[in-house]
């Protein structure tokens, strides 16, 4: 009798996990929508980024606003800024007080209602309502920006290079930083993994030339952090404030290397839950390092992946950050391990889909060649869906320090044209 309600939630399972994935490639094709001519509507992945469009089509700074959140509660001010998810208000008064009590941020994801009040007063001028700049640049006569012009080569750069070495040197005692090419995952190799579990481990490679040049990355998984869901492999650990990196590096730093990944195994014990191991492969193409310029020598990455299956509804609101994620990957895939061979199921779907699925294959093989053939002949104890991740970048830029950098650029979804 057992065995028959176990095979039902097999069953069960597999339906839930395939009409998922056909969910998602369906989002991924309309764009970043469940459905191809409809805008997202409020718990949907991008309807902060829609709103925060709309806002910036059909209203302008100094507007008076009313906005009814999802809590119930209704608000009412002068726009004062629209930008990274967020809207600012000004909730009385004419200007910002120094104690900026009077000035009201708001999550687009959050916003139920949007609704004009009153347009904006002709005589509004932005720079008294914002004297000290708080939401918006400041602009010369001839209407040029005079913000910072944000520089790594200053004096806090030069502090902040000397801890980036500092930590490097801990790490690798024996190698020159200012001589090699440096990277950073910024807070480790992160899974985010919110299921009860036996254990969760990790193994990190630099790899090149396709596999045939990898070289593993020493690291220890924890969960530094206040959220204990959130898994972190790293070999760097801050004494002041508690943050983790994960460091590695290439020799020369004027030679130039082509084809770097990051490639991260991770192996999720559930064999108490479910009597297998779950595995994710992680990757970051981060492309060509160039020859540094001006010792900017060091490389910043993020690598964060969060599960895909094993939520009881993907679609809800709480989890449409990993939707959102999903369309800014390069590609997003599914190892299902069949007789001697890997069948792929694409969520995001990539011109090199084949050599990605072959660089993972040898990832979960330790990199061992002999190993992988070795292990398509037997039969593993593993679930049948190996998720796989890849991030991209064509050229990795270089820096002095990590006191400043841009951010890798994203997908950009954009708003219907009618």
């Amino acid at each position: 009798m057992s065995g028959i309600r176990m095979a039902g939630r097999i069953i069960r399972r597999e339906i839930m996990i395939t009409d998922t994935i056909s969910t998602i490639q369906q989002f991924v094709k309309n764009g970043g929508r469940y459905e191809k001519d409809r805008e997202p509507a409020y718990g949907e992945p991008f309807y902060g980024k829609y709103m925060e469009q709309l806002i910036k089509r059909d209203y302008e700074l100094g507007d008076k606003i009313q906005v009814e959140m999802d809590n119930g509660k209704v608000y009412s001010g002068l726009l004062m800024r629209n930008a990274w998810y967020y809207m600012d208000l000004l909730v009385s008064g004419s200007k910002i007080w120094k104690s900026r009590q009077n000035l009201k941020a708001f999550n687009l994801n959050n916003i139920k209602t949007l609704t004009l009040i009153e347009k904006r007063n002709p005589e509004f001028d932005m720079d008294k309502a914002d004297p000290e700049y708080l939401c918006h640049k400041r602009e010369n006569e001839d209407g040029v920006d005079d913000g910072v012009d944000y520089s790594d080569v200053d004096t806090n750069g030069i502090e902040t290079r000397n801890k980036n070495k500092a930590a490097f040197e801990r790490v690798y005692p024996d190698v020159s930083f200012d001589d090699s090419h440096v990277i950073c995952i910024e807070d480790g190799c992160s899974l985010f993994f919110p299921f009860t579990n036996g254990g969760v481990s990790a193994e990190v490679y630099i790899v090149q030339k396709n596999g045939m040049n990898a070289k593993k990355i020493e690291c220890k998984v924890g969960r530094p952090y206040p959220n204990k869901c959130s898994y972190h492999a790293y070999n760097n650990k801050d004494k002041e404030y508690n943050d983790v990196d994960l460091y590695t590096y290439l020799p020369d730093a004027n030679a130039e290397h082509h084809d770097v990944y990051i490639v991260c195994v991770w192996t999720v014990d559930m064999t108490d839950v479910h009597g297998n191991y779950l595995q994710f492969v992680q990757m970051y193409e981060i492309g060509t390092i160039k020859p540094q310029v001006g010792k900017k020598n060091t490389h910043f990455i993020t690598m964060r992946i969060s599960s895909i299956c094993g939520h009881k509804d993907l679609f809800k609101k709480e989890h449409q950050y990993e939707l959102e994620k999903i369309m800014d990957r390069k590609s997003v895939f599914f190892l299902n391990s069949m007789d001697d061979a890997y069948v792929i199921t694409s969520l995001k779907e990539s011109d090199d889909e084949g050599s990605l699925c072959f660089l993972a294959e040898q990832a979960l093989s330790h990199f061992n060649i002999k190993e992988m053939l070795q292990g398509l002949m037997i039969e593993k104890v593993l679930d049948e869906h190996i998720e796989v991740t890849v991030d991209y970048e064509d050229v990795s830029p270089g820096y002095f320090s990590g006191n400043y950098r841009k951010g890798r650029k994203g997908y950009q979804f954009k708003m219907l044209e009618d």
